[in-house]
């Protein structure tokens, strides 16, 4: 409301569905679109490349491992804390992701959440414990 030039609309606004990424990223390298969700393939596309312009923006998208509780091994809370254990997410988003996301912790929140619960010490890869665990389950 306190832009004080002419209205600046597009003449139009054309949206394209892709079945994957890659062809995406052809199409954006192409110049058939301005613009597309960022992705780790993108990212690589168009790194260094001064046509382009990579912009990050805080998100609410997560990425979750979800297991069915309600059947073995998984009933078994120290085996599911076991799996959990096991995961280096430092290392997934350094490397998988090339650091452009955060740590999230043990809850269905993405951390940008308020119901993300802050309080709860961030679990880190503790492969001892994690055998230790999976032993005390009676799992060699």
């Amino acid at each position: 409301p306190d832009y004080w030039g002419d209205k600046a609309l597009p003449d139009r606004v054309e949206i394209k569905f892709f079945d994957d990424e890659q062809a995406q990223v052809v199409a954006l390298q192409a110049g058939q679109l301005d613009v597309i969700p960022s992705t780790t393939r993108l990212e690589l596309a168009i790194e260094g490349n001064a046509n382009f312009k990579l912009l990050s923006v805080q998100a609410s998208s997560h990425d979750a491992v979800h297991l069915r509780t309600d059947q073995a091994p998984f009933t078994d809370k120290r085996i599911r804390r076991a799996l959990a254990l096991t995961l280096d997410r430092e290392a997934i988003v350094k490397g998988l992701l090339k650091g452009r996301a955060i740590v999230g912790n043990d809850t269905p929140f993405a951390p940008i959440f308020p119901s993300a619960d802050s309080s709860v010490p961030q679990r880190k890869q503790d492969i001892a414990e994690a055998k230790r665990l999976l032993a005390e389950a009676g799992v060699p």
